[in-house]
């Protein structure tokens, strides 16, 4: 899920010295993690940005930590603690109006067992 160029990786990875940013322990396998997820809010109007800002270096375990905070319970990763989105700053995210429809009411129409007239044999 990373659209983060490689040169934002490298910068973050770099300024974070490959040290996981939440548990602080030094790790060779790095992933860079939205702070407020690119997609995974999309649905509630809210989308993170590609921007340096936004991204962290996380392990493994702290980057899926960091996502199911965020999915689940709407906080977010801001280098001291998770918190609400309110507190996150303003470059990291945007509404992107991509709030689903309201559902249409469907209404089914009732079928009724009528048999069709059969259509006549002609004799011959």
């Amino acid at each position: 899920m990373s659209p983060f160029n490689n040169e934002i990786k490298r910068v973050i990875k770099e300024e974070q010295d490959n040290i996981s940013d939440i548990c602080k322990v030094r790790s060779s396998s790095m992933q860079i993690h939205h702070r407020v997820p690119e997609n995974a809010l999309k649905r509630s109007g809210i989308r993170g940005n590609n921007c340096k800002e936004n991204g962290v270096a996380l392990n493994r375990q702290d980057h899926l930590l960091a996502d199911s905070m965020a999915i689940h319970n709407r906080l977010f990763w801001n280098g001291e603690a998770f918190v609400p989105l309110e507190q996150m700053p303003e470059t990291t995210y945007h509404e992107c109006g991509c709030m689903p429809e309201r559902r249409k009411e469907h209404h089914h129409k009732r079928r009724t067992h009528e048999k069709h007239p059969k259509k006549g044999r002609r004799r011959r």
